[in-house]
């Protein structure tokens, strides 16, 4: 019975990892840090040319899985894969340069469990390291399908997601010109066709650096990707 309860109550955090060897072992250690205890991180490899597998294998912890590809794929590919292997009820999304308040889970648990509701994002800090610029990034309340399309999108290293709302949640379109938008993709997918919504814990509980070499980092792509996205996904008729 005890074994039943606690897979019930793990969470599993995914990782898809290019050459994150300058920062992973900071985010692993803020998740396995977590007041949270029922974790386990799966981490897939996107084939790295750095020291990013020996980072992860020197941790040497049993709630640790590695997966490797063996040729490079991009995010989508890579995520999917990981949300395939994915068995229990609460799913977790972090990047490989981003850290986790040590009580984000344990809030975002008792907040969906509150509110019975599919999703559960934060608000979070925005740090430009070379700069020493910090600025924090507040969401909506609550984010449905409507909100989504009109550009509200909860930051990816902050969403907690309960399975048990989705039947399918791997089928999203993982073509690699919309790496940089995976998760807006992913979200959009989940809500699609449905009175569901992600409800905001509206404290800081993630720290996002910006460094250049983020996928996000060109915002003006950003917005032809999304507009790719509302009109040959989404089939939004803007006339």
């Amino acid at each position: 019975m005890n074994a039943l309860i606690h897979k019930k109550q793990t969470v599993t955090v995914i990782i898809a990892m290019y050459n994150g060897a300058e920062t992973i072992e900071s985010t692993i250690n803020s998740i396995l840090e977590q007041s949270y205890k029922f974790i386990n991180i799966l981490i897939c490899d996107d084939y790295s040319s750095d020291d990013s597998i020996n980072k992860i294998v020197d941790i040497n912890n049993s709630q640790i899985t590695l997966l490797k590809n063996k040729k490079n794929l991009g995010l989508s590919k890579t995520r999917k894969k990981l949300l395939s292997l994915t068995k229990t009820k609460w799913l977790a999304f972090i990047d490989q340069d981003d850290i986790w308040n040590y009580r984000k889970i344990e809030k975002q648990i008792s907040l969906l469990n509150l509110e019975a509701c599919a999703m559960c994002h934060t608000h979070y800090n925005f740090n430009i390291e070379s700069l020493g610029l910090s600025k924090v990034i507040k969401s909506k309340s609550k984010i449905s399908y409507k909100d989504l399309l009109s550009g509200h999108c909860p930051g990816a290293s902050t969403v907690l997601i309960n399975t048990d709302y989705f039947d399918n949640f791997n089928s999203f379109s993982d073509q690699r010109y919309l790496d940089s938008i995976n998760d807006y993709v992913i979200w959009l997918f989940l809500l699609r066709d449905s009175n569901n919504y992600s409800i905001c814990l509206e404290e800081i509980m993630m720290d996002y650096s910006y460094h250049g070499g983020n996928l996000s980092a060109n915002k003006l792509k950003q917005v032809f990707k999304n507009f790719y996205i509302l009109k040959n996904i989404e089939k939004i008729n803007f006339f």
